[in-house]
């Protein structure tokens, strides 16, 4: 253990510096656009990638320690987004695309919250993630947000929460309760759910849509009924 502690403590200890003189490198890029950070994320998933494959193909003629080097110790000191881009690209190699692109979306999303957050002094983010229609995304799972929330507190060194009004409703509860806030129409045609990025109702195939239009259309029907 402490073999294995020390390798991927000397990895990380050589991809930081590696990150920091990236920093230096001149550019005439756009000063507003972060090059250098695209530049670290997209070299350190190729080269996460690259490692990754060597060990599959050499198998147990690699050295563990020296994949516990590369991969966690280089590739997480040289960027956090190396381990992120190699496990939506295993969900998407397993058939789950969707899912790849939730946990992108989340993550993302979720993060850029975090530090605007912090940043403006703001302690409570509020995201309306649902399990009650689990669907096979584990990113919106109970445990998952609670998780993620300790996480960021961590990462952050501060003191968020992390609010799931939804949590426990499902989509036609959901719609419920939009109508009593009086925001129905707001919600059905300003908000986005479609995977296919389209808002409103969407493209009406993809799971999402077909998740949301079921979960509206019982509810209309039930309160038509309930008039009657």
């Amino acid at each position: 253990m402490f073999l294995n502690c020390l390798f991927v403590g000397l990895g990380g200890f050589v991809g930081s510096v590696l990150r920091y003189l990236v920093g230096f490198i001149p550019t005439e890029a756009v000063a507003t656009f972060p090059i250098k950070t695209l530049v670290i994320n997209i070299v350190g998933s190729f080269v996460i990638g690259l490692v990754c494959t060597l060990a599959s193909r050499l198998g147990t003629a690699m050295n563990p320690q020296l994949l516990l080097f590369l991969k966690v110790g280089l590739c997480g000191g040289f960027t956090t987004f190396s381990t992120f881009a190699l496990e939506s690209n295993s969900l998407i190699q397993a058939g789950n695309t969707p899912l790849a692109v939730l946990y992108a979306v989340l993550s993302v999303t979720l993060s850029i919250a975090a530090v605007f957050a912090q940043q403006h002094g703001i302690r409570h983010i509020v995201t309306g993630v649902s399990q009650t229609d689990f669907s096979g995304y584990p990113d919106c799972r109970d445990a998952f947000i609670k998780s993620l929330n300790v996480t960021l507190n961590l990462a952050l060194e501060d003191q968020f929460v992390l609010h799931t009004p939804l949590m426990w409703l499902d989509k036609c509860e959901t719609w419920a309760l939009a109508d009593e806030l009086g925001v129905l129409d707001l919600v059905r045609r300003e908000t986005l759910t479609c995977y296919n990025g389209i808002p409103g109702d969407g493209c009406g195939e993809c799971p999402a849509c077909r998740l949301r239009r079921a979960g509206l259309e019982k509810y209309l029907t039930g309160k038509t009924r309930s008039h009657e």
